[in-house]
């Protein structure tokens, strides 16, 4: 730095001090740095400083925002970038690695945040490896500096739209771009754990891509040692892996299962004692068991022979039940962290039953027998719930989880779409009762339901958006959470259809507080699915329904909902610009 240089930033430092600006002395750090790159010049300089000395103290301050909104600038021009199609790869490239200076360098404002994460997104999102590695860089940069700002909020609000694209990128064909989401898996969790457990060991561990699934696995075993994540409530579907298809998944978990409960690990005694339970229920092949057993200083003839798997279906069944659950659980399993979802986050969470463990698939060999397990259940749906017939209801709802997942979507489509919709009055009484486990599996099943018939039950979504969010509107926190969580998931893999639009868009003028808070992560998932396809929003008057629900969520009077619809409005205006300039002028400055 020459004398000049120096000059310049001993001048502001003085002029700050004859100016007794005591308010906006938080801002000087910043206002010198950007100083030292605009005086360049003694000329500049003096003219510079001659105009701000005859500026006012609300004139300084307003200088001040300005400097401070040339990172927003600089992050919006990175997002057209992105999305510019017509520029070279070189060019954008370059533009990363200049914005990653820019981060590295000074703070990140929070009006720059979500455009950054957006950036990051849509340049991750590309084919191109010359492009992804520096927004993976990009990214890492900004999630550290929002940490070193102490504003981990800001990573866990903004990062939800980046997460499904991080979880398909741990499935990809390049390995790097695997290893690559991993990391910035690993970086986002301390801010947003329970999503990205979500994500990586609820999804991607128990999913079809062999590649996620080895990837998942590598990532468990490296966070529970580095970060001190809770394995135990992933211990089944680890177990699951050794019985997986792929010989590459298979032995990741082996790996995994060793270094969890190895010597070393520090495991507890009740830890391996689950794990042999879980080996012996899963019917886990025994020169598997041996051979993990042996590495892990267990003997093998400690595990219980002759010991066939359990379905959750009949544990119910054996065990006594009060007429109301005296704790009742939330379906949501991240009642083992320390930091749980709040109400208002993003993103489905198709969730797995409150105990952890796994339904059984049930295979038919013919529509008849779809038809028979139907027909017999029929009687215990009649009426209102009772204490003859709750019991009985709340196993037929687990054996049509297993029904549904097994092969009926496929081999016999038809005759089962058919059956369910038959029964599901009785499934709606299932969910709406008033025994919170009953109510909770009776979600599960319609979340079940979406994902493994898809849209082959679009003919029944006016009913189930309907019941639904009924359920979501009632005053029971759990049940109401419970309900959110299902819609989510209903949405996420179902047809979309204006009428889907037009019910979330009633839950957001509704004079229910919690439903115009729900509303916005609806919203925000129905944008993000139908990103690639606009038109379908726009032909359907949707925009319209859209452009109403912000201009009033925006405005709402309670500041949780106004929140909740601020994260959701930049998802809007990043996709339809134009038509979101008519409501920013209530989003967040």
């Amino acid at each position: 730095m020459d004398d000049r240089h120096w000059k310049a930033v001993v001048t502001a430092a003085v002029l700050t001090s004859i100016l007794h600006i005591g308010d906006i002395l938080p801002f000087l750090g910043e206002f010198l740095i950007k100083l030292f790159w605009i005086l360049r010049t003694s000329a500049v300089t003096f003219c510079v400083l001659f105009t701000v000395l005859t500026l006012s103290g609300d004139e300084v301050r307003r200088l001040f925002t300005i400097l401070l909104n040339i990172m927003e600038a600089k992050a919006l021009e990175l997002v057209e970038i992105a999305r510019n199609n017509y520029l070279s790869l070189d060019a954008k490239t370059g533009a990363l690695v200049a914005y990653k200076s820019e981060i590295k360098q000074r703070n990140v404002p929070e009006a720059a945040v979500p455009p950054s994460f957006e950036a990051a997104r849509i340049f991750i999102s590309s084919p191109h490896g010359n492009i992804i590695t520096p927004a993976f860089n990009m990214l890492s940069h900004l999630t550290r500096r929002l940490f070193i700002q102490r504003q981990p909020h800001l990573i866990a609000n903004y990062s939800r739209n980046l997460q499904p694209l991080l979880l398909e990128k741990l499935g990809d064909n390049r390995e790097r771009v695997r290893a690559q989401a991993a990391q910035a898996f690993t970086e986002l969790w301390p801010a947003a754990s329970a999503e990205v457990e979500h994500y990586v060991l609820d999804t991607a561990l128990v999913g079809r891509n062999p590649r996620a699934k080895e990837m998942a696995l590598i990532w468990l075993s490296n966070m529970s040692r580095t970060h001190g994540l809770r394995f135990r409530q992933y211990v089944a579907k680890l177990v699951n892996c050794l019985e997986d298809a792929d010989p590459a998944v298979r032995d990741a978990a082996k790996l995994t299962v060793v270094e969890l409960f190895g010597t070393a690990s520090g495991a507890s005694a009740r830890a391996k004692a689950d794990l042999m339970n879980q080996l012996s229920i899963r019917s886990v092949r025994k020169t598997i068991v041996n051979a993990i057993l042996t590495q892990i200083d267990l003997d093998p003839a400690d595990l219980e022979p002759n010991r066939g798997p359990m379905h959750r279906a009949d544990r119910i069944t054996q065990r006594p039940h009060s007429s109301l659950e005296a704790h009742p659980r939330p379906m949501s399993r991240a009642d083992g962290h320390k930091h749980p979802l709040p109400q208002h986050s993003s993103e489905a969470t198709p969730l797995t039953p409150s105990d952890g463990d796994s339904v059984e698939p049930l295979n038919v060999s013919s529509s008849r027998e779809i038809e028979d397990i139907i027909r017999a259940m029929v009687p215990h749906f009649d009426g209102r719930e009772s204490e003859e017939n709750w019991a009985k209801r709340e196993k037929n709802v687990m054996l049509l989880r297993r029904l549904v997942r097994g092969n009926a979507p496929v081999a016999h489509s038809n005759t089962l779409i058919t059956a369910l919709k038959s029964i599901l009055d009785g499934i709606f009484k299932v969910v709406n009762s008033l025994r919170t486990t009953m109510a909770t599996n009776g979600c599960l099943f319609m979340q079940d339901m979406a994902i493994y018939c898809g849209p082959k039950i679009d003919p029944m979504m006016e009913i189930i958006m309907q019941n639904l969010i009924k359920l979501c509107a009632g005053m029971k926190k759990i049940t109401a959470q419970n309900g959110k969580m299902t819609v989510e998931t209903v949405i996420q893999h179902v047809s979309f259809t204006p009428r889907i639009l037009q019910h979330v868009f009633g839950a957001s003028q509704d004079k229910n507080a919690q439903l115009r808070l729900f509303s916005a992560d609806w919203f925000k998932i129905i944008l993000n699915k139908q990103a690639a396809n606009r038109s379908s929003i726009e032909h359907g008057g949707g925009l319209e329904l859209l452009e109403k629900a912000f201009k009033k969520g925006l405005a709402d009077a309670n500041p949780a909902v106004r929140q909740a619809m601020r994260g959701t409005f930049w998802v809007f205006f990043g996709m339809w610009p134009n038509q979101g300039n008519e409501a920013s002028q209530l989003a967040p400055p």
